[in-house]
């Protein structure tokens, strides 16, 4: 009868189990890893694609409103809220990050304000479309005009634009209410030159500044082109009195 080496056998199995297990622990980590990539890499890469197609959109747009191209212009809004709304959603799929101290507030603050100017290009979008047919009677003519021209102009689109108001409100209201509890003082006041919480600030403004006027400033705004001469010509008294004199205007 042969004899059996019970310390090779034992040794032999040994390095079996630990292999198999070295092996089971490579194949988890590879797991964790890809899950990690998709979960994290691929959205942030779609999302700063997103975020960079939309910085271009905007100064496009900007360009466009410039020259007087209301084709263009129109084209750009609608260009630049699809880039965002392809931000928002690769940053949804970011979610967990809201569970992260520090980071997650962060977080929450990009989304919101994201998610924000979705609403107001949404709105803005609208607004073109019901404009159109009097583009050329607002002097889209292809040419840039001067200060006194634009103000002219931009009264003009506000009494076209006033019977829509309500058709925009809750998109002006849905926006407001995704920015006002950004804080923007824990913002630094400038990063590589360029000026942060002062753009922070002015961008949640103004967000709240539209929801205001198109809720509660309707009168006024509808007020505004008339008052200024937009309808036709106003004549208007100033009268400055000094408060040091008992009777100031005599």
């Amino acid at each position: 009868m042969a004899l059996i080496n019970l310390n090779s056998k034992l040794n032999t199995a040994s390095k079996g189990f630990f292999n198999k297990k070295t092996h089971v622990g490579r194949k988890r980590f590879i797991v964790v890893l890809v899950i990690f990539f998709i979960a994290t890499v691929i959205p942030s890469i779609f999302a700063f694609i997103g975020l960079r197609q939309a910085a271009s959109s905007g100064r496009n747009l900007v360009a466009a409103y410039k020259a007087q191209q209301f084709d263009t212009l129109k084209k750009e809004v609608s260009k630049t809220k699809q880039d965002l709304q392809q931000a928002n959603i690769s940053l949804s799929f970011l979610f967990w990050l809201r569970i992260i101290p520090f980071l997650g507030g962060y977080y929450s603050d990009a989304k919101n304000l994201i998610g924000a100017g979705v609403e107001e290009l949404v709105a803005v979008d609208k607004i073109l479309e019901k404009i159109e047919p009097n583009k050329k009677e607002l002097r889209f003519d292809g040419n840039p005009k001067s200060g006194p021209d634009r103000v002219t102009q931009t009264l003009n689109i506000l009494d076209k634009s006033l019977p829509f108001l309500d058709e925009v409100e809750p998109n002006f209201k849905k926006a407001a209410e995704l920015v006002k509890n950004i804080d923007t003082g824990k913002y630094p006041e400038e990063f590589k030159g360029k000026k942060i919480r002062k753009n922070l600030e002015m961008g949640k403004n103004f967000i709240l500044g539209s929801a205001v006027a198109a809720k509660d400033g309707k009168q006024a705004l509808a007020l505004a082109p008339k008052a200024l001469g937009v309808q036709g010509a106003k004549n208007y008294l100033m009268l400055f009195q000094n408060d040091k004199e008992i009777r100031p205007t005599g």
